[in-house]
């Protein structure tokens, strides 16, 4: 299976809150770039925007909720496949991903990526209101084989 995107990359979520230099650490190492590949989303710089101009990049975001409570905003310079990427990245942090792959949020087809690297397709599925009301409680429900 490959995933072929050009800049944007669909909201890539970490299930926990790994400590950004960690992420970065894994970040860098699973898409090949010099550090820093991760910003935090909430400091407001743009140095970001000028490593994205040579190199994958991430926005890093907090969400007050208990699961996939990391959510990243990547981008490329280039089209790349990403989800060997995405494998290392997942086993380098521990911790499973999930690519929302969905349109918008009517649409919540995501995929799956835990640590061993095994794809799974399924759902984001909304559960509950956000502890603080910046983002509902998901957890994710593998799709139905055979409909």
């Amino acid at each position: 299976m490959q995933l072929n995107v050009e800049r944007g990359v669909p909201d890539l979520y970490v299930d926990g809150v790994p400590d950004l230099a960690v992420m970065d650490a894994a970040f860098c190492r699973a898409f090949a770039v010099a550090p820093p590949g991760l910003f935090d989303g909430a400091d407001g710089g743009r140095d970001w925007l000028l490593a994205m101009e040579r190199q994958a990049v991430g926005l890093c975001h907090r969400l007050d909720r208990s699961a996939f409570a990391t959510k990243l905003d990547l981008f490329l310079p280039a089209p790349l496949d990403i989800l060997p990427r995405l494998r290392t990245f997942a086993a380098l942090l521990d911790c499973q991903l999930a690519l929302d792959l969905g349109r918008d949020t009517a649409d919540d087809l995501a995929l799956l990526i835990p640590p061993d690297g095994c794809l799974v397709m399924g759902l984001l599925e909304v559960v509950g209101p956000g502890r603080a009301g910046d983002a509902p409680e998901v957890a994710f429900r593998s799709a139905s084989v055979g409909g």
